[in-house]
């Protein structure tokens, strides 16, 4: 069976880095990302037309979850609970009310119990 993992921005942004680690963590894997993931992959300052392709083309295998209730009310509590960024909230949402395991090479998703979190150092 084919496992499904959420992953967090930065992961995509390394893993078009070039970055063997990240290629190695999504390798024969079916990919999650929050629609607030896509916002900030298409809104990155500097963006180039070819990156942009790039990122389309990278997404187009993603699925990528929009706005629910139950999301809302995980990215409230979490906000409230672990004082995080809107956009890391959601993140950490969208893995929570999907059951997913969370990659990324940001830390501060260890201080939420409840979210299945690997860190990529």
């Amino acid at each position: 069976m084919i496992e499904t993992i959420a992953i967090d921005t930065n992961i995509i942004i390394r893993l078009l880095s070039g970055d063997k680690k990240c290629l190695d963590i999504i390798h024969k894997r079916i990919l999650v990302i929050s629609f607030i993931t896509e916002i900030e992959l298409l809104s990155w300052p500097g963006l180039t037309h070819e990156d942009e392709i790039i990122l389309n083309s990278f997404m187009s295998d993603c699925f990528i979850t929009n706005v629910t209730e139950e999301l809302k009310k995980t990215t409230i509590e979490l906000r409230k609970n672990f004082r995080l960024k809107i956009p890391d909230a959601i993140i950490a949402a969208t893995a929570i009310t999907k059951n997913l395991t969370l990659f990324s090479a940001d830390d501060i998703f260890k201080r939420i119990p409840q979210l299945s979190f690997v860190y990529v150092a």
